[in-house]
């Protein structure tokens, strides 16, 4: 059973995301330009980033709301939200499915460290959630009814950052591996055992602490920092 502060995030980044969906067959039956699309993005994540803020902003022990950015004066006390809207906003332009709203929760212990608590993260086209909670490892939710579900929706847009499928890896033939556009797509699949090695670029500070929770919770290890390569235990490569 999920914590009822997991819940509570989960229903906010729902109601504040749900007219992405709209938006986005919208940009998908769009003939404009490139420059207009871009626009219309922009405006649009900015709405959802707005709406979430407000969402989170209503739990009564709320502390910093960042976009990725981890404040350490917030009291130890309070439940801090870090939020990424649109991980992949090349792939929502494109109208590619694979682009999520991820909600790190944490608190700031009394040493100035990060105590993350749980990560939330939706698929708004796919429907699909996967949550993280701390010594609960994670799990999918389908986010329009309340059943489970064991994996994430696969299409032929199915190509996050970059993931490999092999036992047995040459790093210098890697990045002739698949690509996705979606580092959170990459390691949910990751952590759910579709995908063996993902090799994740430009991963900003929301994202590295969501990779450490995922190893601090055992979904997935840390077999290099330089570059950054993450394994689910199934895999072996050669550097």
């Amino acid at each position: 059973m999920r914590s009822p502060l997991t819940s509570f995030v989960q229903s906010a980044v729902s109601r504040a995301t749900k007219f992405l969906y709209r938006d986005f067959f919208e940009l998908e039956l769009s003939r404009s330009s490139k420059a207009i699309r871009n626009t219309f993005l922009q405006k649009s994540k900015a709405k959802a980033i707005d709406a979430l803020k407000a969402e989170l902003q209503k739990h009564p022990d709320v502390g910093v709301i960042s976009e990725g950015v981890f404040d350490k004066s917030s009291e130890s006390d309070k439940i801090n939200f870090s939020i990424n809207v649109v991980d992949s906003e090349d792939n929502m332009a494109r109208a590619i499915p694979l682009f999520s709203i991820s909600v790190l929760i944490y608190k700031v212990l009394t040493n100035g460290s990060i105590d993350s608590i749980a990560v939330i993260i939706e698929f708004p086209i796919l429907r699909d959630v996967y949550i993280v909670e701390k010594s609960r490892g994670g799990v999918y939710l389908k986010s329009d009814s309340s059943s489970f579900s064991l994996k994430l929706k696969t299409s032929a847009f199915t190509v996050p950052d970059l993931i490999i499928n092999d036992s047995d890896v040459v790093l210098e033939d890697a990045y002739e591996a698949r690509k996705f556009g979606s580092i959170s797509y990459a390691l949910c699949m990751l952590a759910s055992g579709k995908v063996d090695i993902v090799l994740p670029k430009e991963v900003n500070q929301h994202f590295f602490a969501i990779i450490n929770f995922f190893v601090s919770e055992k979904l997935c290890h840390i077999i290099s920092e330089e570059p950054m390569i993450l394994s689910n235990g199934n895999s072996t490569i050669k550097i």
